[in-house]
């Protein structure tokens, strides 16, 4: 089969059983890499040659894991996330999402409390 470029909208994505994000159709989701703050490097290539696929894979040993996140709003300015992720005594995870603070020590978005917390829920695997 010969590979082609496809472009979407949006779609319903779910793992493989490799981790892979798929669509409906069994077309893996493609994105540039991300630097070690979670950020894309540098400018986008004008070619579409380093896309790799998004993986989800995850062998969470660790009892707390944080990962970053940006979010650009609708002016296109980025807006930095931490998500905290809480290993609870069953399957269950505790997450959160923290507002980042800007170079002025102030969140970067309105937050009413001390720490940042945006949000918070809970996690369970039913092991399926």
């Amino acid at each position: 089969m010969e590979e082609q470029e496809l472009y979407i909208r949006s779609d319903s994505f779910k793992a493989d059983p490799d981790g892979n994000l798929v669509d409906t159709s069994g077309n893996r989701l493609m994105a540039w890499g991300l630097d070690d703050e979670g950020r894309r490097p540098g400018e986008l290539p004008s070619n579409l040659e380093p896309l790799s696929p998004v993986n989800i894979t995850c062998n969470a040993t660790s009892e707390l894991l944080t990962r970053k996140l940006c979010i650009h709003d609708e002016f296109a300015q980025p807006h930095d996330f931490e998500i905290k992720y809480k290993k609870l005594p069953d399957t269950s995870w505790r997450v959160g999402v923290y507002a980042s603070k800007d170079g002025n020590d102030e969140f970067e978005i309105d937050v009413d409390n001390d720490e940042g917390l945006v949000v918070t829920g809970v996690i369970t695997f039913d092991g399926d």
